[in-house]
């Protein structure tokens, strides 16, 4: 399982190099005409131009979510692609080694979490309703104060 995951991961993560080498300049500028993926795409870019390798590394758990961002501006950007493939590599063996890790600690333990995340969501629920009605009394409150006035 944990070979299949690490395949997965680095394949997707080849996938996206090569995505930005070929669309290189034009497929960032065209990607980032949104401001969200705008300021995305610039941390991406920032970390491979600041730290190269060793920021495609972090992005493949430290700073996950940016990972696939730091793949295409890695390609568009021109680091070298034997340099990326070797930091990626060795950093998806830590994020499967993480993933996988933590599977296999909480397998045996998923009937409790489930009651668990199932007590959770619950007391969350109640927590929100009763803040709406808080609310609500308290907009009443105020309402019924401002007509004595």
């Amino acid at each position: 399982m944990a070979l299949l995951a690490y395949l997965g991961a680095v394949v997707g993560d080849q996938a996206g190099y090569a995505i930005g080498r070929i669309g290189g300049a034009p497929l960032l500028a065209r990607l980032a005409r949104a401001p969200a993926r705008a300021a995305v795409l610039a941390r991406a870019r920032r970390l491979v131009d600041r730290h190269g390798g060793v920021g495609v590394f972090f992005s493949t758990w430290a700073v996950a979510p940016l990972g696939p961002w730091v793949n295409f501006a890695a390609g568009a950007t021109g680091l070298a692609w034997a340099r990326f493939a070797i930091w990626d590599a060795l950093g998806e063996v830590i994020w499967v080694a993480l993933y996988v890790g933590l599977g296999f600690l909480f397998a045996s333990r998923i009937e409790f979490l489930a009651s668990l995340m199932g007590n959770l969501s619950g007391l969350l629920a109640a927590l929100a309703v009763a803040a709406g009605a808080a609310l609500w009394i308290r907009a009443a409150l105020r309402a019924r104060v401002g007509k004595r006035r």
